[in-house]
């Protein structure tokens, strides 16, 4: 697992969707509808699924986690809002891998 504390964790993600925004406005994909609710945050593999799920349980509630198509997807309300260019943002959504892809 990449990330052992969560102030990296959650600098590297809002560094992350800066660095989104910055690339919908150099393409001009700005819109006045875009809006933002949660995170996706994708792994390569269950053991790293699992992995942070615990971390992600350790900084938040697990709201849910369900088998979608052959695979668990978590969601996550965190303690710590991100802050994005679209207004902050408490949920993240972890999805295990999809069966066959890794």
């Amino acid at each position: 697992m990449k990330h052992s504390n969560w102030t990296q964790f959650k600098l590297d993600a809002e560094t992350f969707m800066k660095k989104l925004e910055a690339q919908i406005e150099v393409h001009n994909l700005k819109s006045d509808t875009r809006s933002c609710d949660h995170i996706c945050f994708r792994v390569g593999s269950v053991e790293e699924y699992a992995s942070y799920k615990t971390f992600l349980e350790g900084n938040g509630t697990l709201l849910i986690e369900s088998l979608i198509n052959g695979r668990n997807i978590a969601t996550f309300q965190m303690r710590d809002a991100f802050q994005s260019p679209w207004g902050e943002l408490r949920t993240i959504e972890l999805p295990s891998p999809k069966p066959g892809t890794h």
